[in-house]
């Protein structure tokens, strides 16, 4: 079988099948690019077999397919390993590029290879200063100093998106709060917007929950409590105003900026010994200090009402607080003057108001996304593209910043670009993550001259089908979120697929130690884990394909669970894969050596219009279930003249098992297999999908068109329908939808 996978390898490379050009507009299918750590794992196998099966389908069906890779190549690992192994980061890079791109063309994955990009390398780099400039531009960026959240291992700032239960993402070190200089991307203004447009996606809702609860939006009545001398004001937040009536005390956070200015310290929760005035009754009321307010929430002070908020009753028979209800058990207002006899709801409502009408409060939304902190304390990044010089402040290098071999005081000092003084460069490099927000942008046309070629983008974006790990829900997908709706005003990915991880059994000796897998009875069998190092339950990619083959490990990784699901790998199950291979590799032989003109019933055209359906909803351990089944059906009839059956099969194979479909396919046809149309099951029509038209939310009708009519054409040919006449003047919203597209007329 090598012989075979080196054979097409070489002919798809050298024919340049699977390039594209850029006036070829189509689908976009694209997986998460990898970090190169210089080894292929089965994840990487999985997440690249999932999306090479559709493009190769979608390209088999005549459709034009943007199918790229690059690398996410800067960051903490490949700067610490280099450390570790005597190298600088950028050697060690290069080198693990090259390893991982060897393997991955091994798989036969579809990539077009022209379209490789590196984060680390210049000519992409000096693009993400130039966007960052452009958000600076824009007001989108800030620099300040600020309490952030610090890694003592790794040495550098997190975001708080970074930080997991206290900890460092990556390192698992306790984080600290540190003070520092610190640069900002101000993705809190997109905050409302990025959590209202969740709606719009065909995610899977879990995703769209996580971003939800990470953004998370707040609306309440932000209240002004003044000291009895007057001399400080403390703004309170809540999303409970109506209860204002049963305040009795207010709690402040730990890390309040008041507390600090005050130079107060409280290690327990304690009374500071001011007294506030509430803002209606006048009456005075204590200020505490508690661990349960935080200061990333809200204004960082609360009123305590005990009476209808557990943590403020426990507070408050903590320190023997008074108790006031102000709602009873029909949610009716009571103890609350004019509020009075109100349902909560109405009673919110003129609290609010109240408070702008008294100019006591005022309306507001906070958010728990907070604005996203990208300065990093490292060298192998992306140089943040600014000057700071003492007689002109911060000042942009506006041709962009190389790095250098290293961060001495000899590339560090330099002349301002403006006044000519000397002056410093900023040290500090770019998060990763600002790297990964928009290189699928990049795809669309890597060497144009600025960092993306709207034209380019309009006939490939948004990306049709995007695929990674769930474990980026909320960093990555976030972020590139944020920065495709800046750039272009729309969100980057129409339709998100989250794979599964692949499992191994973890193995111990006597002693407890981790093992790697083995068949020695003496060692303890553990649970499936995800595979890692540390537990020693991986193998060595290229030994396997080695010795099965890169079409059995493909075959393998899409069959016994569905895709999206956790995978269990197994040497059985691999083995299993590889036989089924060689059993159609010899039914292939006796086929073409087949003289019988004895005609066969038609039976593959259930199997062509199911398989079809399987591709499109991504259940491919499915669909291999039905190769198998199809492949048995074949054998069956061996007695007749099977050969247009079997070239059927070929092509419904192809997708994940390429390699043995071309070479397979070559007995029948001088064109690639992919490039000779998809299978048409009788009966079946698949050059039209059912697009669902519906007015504020619920279905009015349904609307075939054809399969490749992008947005602009939706919109063209929609006024032409009878059905559309009467919302004619109503605005329009194309939303995608699982089974195609869905359009939503918003009548207002």
């Amino acid at each position: 079988m090598h012989d075979i996978e080196n054979k097409w390898q070489k002919i798809w490379e050298e024919k340049g099948c699977f390039s594209v050009n850029n006036n070829d507009s189509g689908i976009y299918v694209l997986p998460m690019f990898p970090y190169p750590s210089g080894e292929i794992h089965a994840g990487h196998g999985r997440n690249y077999t999932i999306s090479d099966v559709l493009a190769r389908f979608y390209m088999a069906t005549g459709r034009k397919v943007l199918h790229a890779i690059g690398w996410d190549a800067f960051g903490l690992p490949a700067e610490n390993a280099a450390m570790q192994n005597g190298e600088h980061p950028r050697k060690w890079t290069v080198k693990n590029i090259t390893q991982m791109k060897s393997a991955l063309k091994r798989f036969g994955f579809s990539f077009d290879w022209n379209r490789e990009i590196s984060t680390a390398c210049p000519s992409y780099y000096i693009h993400t200063q130039k966007l960052f400039l452009q958000l600076y531009d824009l007001g989108l960026v800030k620099r300040q100093e600020a309490w952030v959240n610090w890694d003592p291992v790794d040495k550098t700032v997190l975001a708080n998106e970074q930080v997991v239960n206290g900890k460092g993402w990556r390192s698992g070190a306790v984080v600290e709060q540190k003070k520092i200089p610190h640069w900002f991307i101000r993705i809190t203004k997109y905050a409302q917007q990025l959590y209202d447009d969740l709606d719009e996606l065909d995610w899977p809702e879990h995703v769209k929950t996580m971003q939800r609860e990470w953004i998370k939006p707040s609306t309440g009545l932000q209240i002004k409590f003044a000291s009895q001398d007057k001399c400080d004001i403390f703004l309170a937040f809540s999303t409970r105003p109506e209860t204002l009536y049963g305040c009795t005390f207010c709690v402040i956070a730990l890390d309040h900026p008041w507390l600090k200015c005050h130079d107060l310290h409280f290690t327990e929760n304690g009374d500071t010994g001011v007294k506030l005035i509430h803002p209606i009754t006048k009456q005075s009321i204590p200020l505490y200090v508690a661990d349960y307010v935080s200061q990333d929430y809200g204004t960082g002070v609360v009123f305590g009402c005990p009476a209808h908020d557990n943590r403020d009753k426990e507070f408050a028979l903590k320190f023997n607080l008074p108790i006031v209800e102000v709602i009873d058990e029909e949610d009716n207002i009571i103890n609350s003057d004019l509020l009075n006899g109100m349902s909560v709801t109405n009673a919110r409502e003129k609290i609010i108001e109240m408070a702008s009408k008294d100019g006591w409060g005022i309306r507001k939304t906070y958010y728990r996304l907070k604005d996203w902190g990208v300065s990093r304390q490292r060298y192998w990044g992306c140089p943040i593209p600014f000057i700071h010089c003492p007689k002109c402040g911060i000042v942009k290098a506006k041709n962009g910043v190389l790095l250098p071999e290293k961060m001495d005081e000899k590339w560090i000092n330099i002349a301002c670009p403006q006044c000519s003084e000397p002056a410093r460069r900023e040290t500090d490099t770019l998060d990763t993550f600002v790297d990964s927000s928009w290189y699928y942008f990049r795809y669309c046309d890597p060497s144009y001259i600025q960092p993306i070629n709207h034209n380019s983008t309009k006939h490939w974006m948004p990306v049709g089908q995007y695929i990674g790990g769930v474990e980026h829900a909320i960093l990555h997908l976030l972020y590139a979120r944020f920065f495709s709706k800046v750039l272009t005003g729309h969100e980057p990915f129409r339709c998100l697929f989250t794979q599964g991880m692949v499992l191994h059994h973890t193995y111990k000796d006597a002693n407890g130690n981790w093992c790697f897998p083995s068949s020695d009875t003496s060692l303890t069998i553990g649970a499936p884990e995800k595979m890692s190092k540390s537990k020693k339950n991986y193998f060595n990619m290229q030994e396997i394909l080695n010795t099965y083959g890169a079409d059995a490990v493909r075959l393998f990784l899409m069959s016994d669970s569905p895709p999206e699901k956790e995978f269990l790998w197994t040497q059985a199950g691999l083995k299993g894969c590889w036989n089924f291979i060689n059993k159609i590799t010899k039914l292939h032989k006796e086929i073409i050596q087949n003289k019988s003109s004895k005609e066969v019933p038609d039976f593959i055209s259930e199997s062509i219009i199911k398989i079809t359906e399987l591709i499109k909803s991504k259940k491919l351990n499915v669909y291999i279930a039905e190769l198998r089944i199809l492949a048995g059906k074949i054998e069956k009839h061996m007695d007749c003249d099977i050969t247009e059956q079997w070239k059927t099969f070929i092509k419904l194979a192809a997708p994940v098992m390429p390699h043995w479909a071309e070479e397979a396919w070559s007995e029948y046809s001088e064109k690639f297999v992919h490039e000779s149309g998809w299978p048409q099951g009788i009966g079946s029509d698949q050059s039209t999908i059912k697009v669902i038209f519906q007015v504020n939310g619920k279905m009015h009708t349904t609307w075939s068109v054809p399969i490749d009519w992008d947005e602009d054409t939706l919109r063209l040919e929609l006024p032409k329908q009878e059905f559309f006449q009467k919302y004619i003047n109503y605005p329009v919203k194309i939303i995608p939808g699982k089974a195609g597209k869905v359009i939503n007329i918003l009548a207002k």
